[in-house]
């Protein structure tokens, strides 16, 4: 697979692009933003990073908040297995 520097020149072999296809369509992905993700230089999982503010707001990372449909009214549930925050939709 070749990196350019602008996401939308990835380049994929038709055999591969069509499994990453799939996988994108599994995830709720477009091709570009599922390739772009697998070659950040980041820890499994990690999408971005957020600030608590003064008010101990957090804000929504864009990507999670498209990919869910989430919008304003919805709730959240929080959650703490051992030393990790869990935080679903249901």
């Amino acid at each position: 697979m070749e990196k350019n520097n602008e996401r939308t020149n990835i380049e994929v072999s038709t055999d591969i692009k069509q499994v990453l296809e799939e996988l994108a369509t599994n995830n709720n992905l477009t091709l570009d933003e599922l390739l772009h993700q697998l070659i950040r230089e980041q820890p499994t999982g990690y999408i971005a990073t957020t600030k608590v503010s003064k008010k101990n707001q957090v804000s929504l990372p864009s990507i999670i908040r498209k990919k869910y449909n989430i919008e304003p009214g919805k709730t959240l549930y929080w959650y703490i297995e051992d030393e990790t925050i869990i935080i679903r939709l249901k």
